[in-house]
């Protein structure tokens, strides 16, 4: 071995050395710097509306009884787009179902008369494409005698 491979070994080594005992402090220095973000990323989320206002009425025949609910408005804190799904129900009655862009339904319900009372419920629920949230939930009483109404 000559002198200038020696040399150029012991520079090498020296090199590689600095290089080993370096690159962690070059390394921490590169993600101590803070700097702000170019954009946010959030989601959205569907939630059960609130605040409803409306009204409903009852009403009979010799053979059925019927409920008609007028939705005339609600609160929905979700994200704006939404569609809204409204279903009146009552034991032993088909499901009334509408669905529409506005806060504001009209259904009527009927089923075979009992000459008893009946609970109705009306749901409504809010919808993004396939997603949908929680559903607000009004009951109401029809009296046996038929002929009702009052507010949601």
């Amino acid at each position: 071995m000559n002198r200038s491979e020696i040399a150029r070994r012991a520079v090498s080594l020296t090199l590689g050395v600095l290089c080993l005992l370096m690159a962690p402090q070059i390394a921490h220095a590169a993600f101590t710097a803070r700097q702000a973000p170019i954009f946010a990323v959030g989601t959205a989320k569907l939630v059960a509306p609130t605040s409803m206002t409306g009204t409903f009425s009852c009403s009979r025949t010799t053979l059925t009884e019927s409920a008609t609910v007028s939705v005339t408005g609600f609160t929905d804190a979700g994200p704006a787009g939404s569609s809204y799904v409204y279903r009146l129900s009552a034991t032993g009655a088909p499901e009334a179902t509408a669905t529409s862009t506005t806060r504001t339904a009209s259904l009527t319900g009927s089923r075979a008369r009992d000459n008893a009372a009946t609970t109705w419920t009306l749901t409504i629920g809010a919808t993004i494409r396939s997603w949908t949230g929680p559903l607000l939930t009004a009951t109401f009483t029809c009296k046996a005698t038929g002929n009702d109404s009052g507010s949601l």
